[in-house]
């Protein structure tokens, strides 16, 4: 994904970080991810409301699946939407998905 790398009088540059033709340098691409760590609700989205029982799936399949579809959400809403309210409002969007993963991921009795 693209992200805003400077921003100068013509507006910002936007650049990917993860292509090695981007030339964006190493303190950059930390001052960032620390940016996002830091300036949002990430870490108490992250320990504390998707852990909890009424929103994460039962099924230990279904919570690597909802974990990775949580991680990519955020990821697009803080950069597009706010980094103020970006997890949370991944974490309704995903959550929303929980019972259909409960469903998809449910354990099957072997006899």
């Amino acid at each position: 994904m693209p992200v805003p790398v400077a921003i100068t009088d013509q507006g910002a540059v936007w650049r990917s970080l993860l292509l090695t033709t981007a030339k964006t340098d190493l303190p950059t691409v930390v001052t960032f991810a620390n940016y996002e760590l830091t300036a949002s609700p990430l870490l108490l989205t992250a320990f504390f409301l998707a852990t909890s029982p009424s929103i994460c799936p039962m099924s230990r399949r279904a919570r690597g699946v909802f974990a990775g579809l949580l991680g990519v959400g955020t990821a697009v809403c803080q950069l597009y939407l706010s980094v103020s309210f970006g997890p949370y409002v991944a974490l309704l969007l995903v959550g929303l998905l929980t019972p259909w993963l409960d469903e998809r991921f449910r354990t099957k009795p072997l006899v």
